[in-house]
């Protein structure tokens, strides 16, 4: 059930910042995605309207995301959230692919006609794979948007993550949180099936020259 009716076209005022708000680019459960324009620095952002309470735990983990990983480049990251009407929020993000038009963009490796840049992209969704579970998250409903034209890849919609207990063994973790990182695992790997032999030569080279000790043990099950 989408939790609030649309609001295209239309300004948005968060605090001091206006938000213009154009076309719907995405539905789910926990809201609508809009793309749109930050009034005040023209920049191109994401906009996602839905109930607080769906969207306290993303916004959460965008805020540790951007706190740990300054802003990698192929992470959505948090801009602004603030409270609207009625329990909804809306939550603002950049970025989206400046150099690409909504035809060159994917989420499937399969639309990607040259193998160059089908490897590109699968380096690219590996290297951001591994640098949010070295960061202590697990994403859920893995979605990853792919140009088609250069490889570029960026991880959307963290939702659905849960913070890992890397203080504690694995051994010690709790069941759901285990079951959190192997779906993250499982998931990507999925992603990746179109290239499996290249992407697992890849991860082998990545996790050869990463000493993170909790990462070989996760990734060994």
């Amino acid at each position: 059930m989408i939790p609030t009716a649309e609001i295209s076209h239309s300004t948005l005022m968060c605090g001091s910042d206006r938000i213009h708000v154009e076309e719907v680019i995405g539905k789910g459960s926990s809201g609508i995605v809009y793309s749109g324009i930050h009034i005040n620095t023209g920049e191109k952002i994401v906009i996602k309207t839905g109930k607080t309470s769906s969207l306290e735990a993303e916004i959460r983990i965008l805020n540790y995301l951007k706190s740990n990983l300054k802003a990698h480049a192929s992470i959505e990251e948090l801009v602004l959230s603030c409270d609207l009407t009625n329990g909804l929020t809306a939550v603002v993000k950049r970025p989206l692919f400046e150099s690409s038009s909504d035809q060159s963009l994917t989420q499937t490796l399969s639309d990607i006609p040259s193998k160059s840049t089908r490897q590109e992209a699968v380096r690219n969704i590996i290297d951001t794979f591994l640098v949010v579970l070295e960061s202590d998250v697990a994403v859920s409903d893995v979605q990853f948007l792919i140009d088609t034209l250069s490889g570029s890849v960026l991880l959307i919609d963290v939702s659905e993550s849960r913070m890992l207990p890397i203080n504690q063994p694995w051994e010690k973790w709790d069941i759901l949180d285990q079951a959190s990182v192997l779906n993250f695992i499982q998931e990507t790997r999925a992603i990746l099936a179109l290239e499996s032999e290249y992407a697992n030569q890849y991860m082998e080279r990545k996790l050869a020259s990463n000493s993170h000790t909790l990462l070989h043990e996760v990734l060994s099950h």
